[in-house]
């Protein structure tokens, strides 16, 4: 005579959903970590712009709605941008009060861009990464 285990299909649901909901918790946690580690905040727009949407029992869904996350996550190809786009930024984010040099880095900024392109700051990828290490995968 063996043992015999029943467990039913909604107890497993249930703890599959609670560990589903801690799992997308985790990501949206350390992504916005990663994105401070980076130092991708400049407004903190990216960092408001995070949603978390319930599917389904087995499904969740962690979006950046900002119009630059995938330019932050993935980078860019070189492509214009007027330098004058970049005037705010490079004050505050290179912390430049002349306004002539702080026109002049904006015209330089602007001509790498669009010889290189951007340079990818992944923040959701590793993340996610992360909580594969964390929770294993079988």
């Amino acid at each position: 005579m063996g043992a015999r285990l029943t467990i039913s299909g909604t107890e497993i649901e249930a703890q599959l959903e609670g560990k589903l909901e801690d799992i997308a918790n985790y990501i949206l946690t350390r992504s916005q970590e990663i994105i401070v580690q980076n130092k991708s905040v400049y407004t903190g727009n990216l960092l408001q712009s995070i949603k978390i949407e319930h599917l389904s029992k087995t499904a969740y869904r962690i979006n950046y709605y900002a119009p630059y996350a995938h330019d932050i996550e993935y980078g860019t190809e070189p492509h214009y941008i007027p330098p004058e786009e970049l005037y705010d930024w490079v004050g505050k984010k290179l912390n430049i009060k002349d306004k002539d040099v702080r026109g002049k880095v904006s015209y330089l900024i602007a001509r790498k861009i669009a010889k290189e392109g951007t340079e990818a700051k992944p923040f959701v990828r590793p993340a996610i990464h992360e909580a594969i290490v964390k929770w294993g995968r079988k």
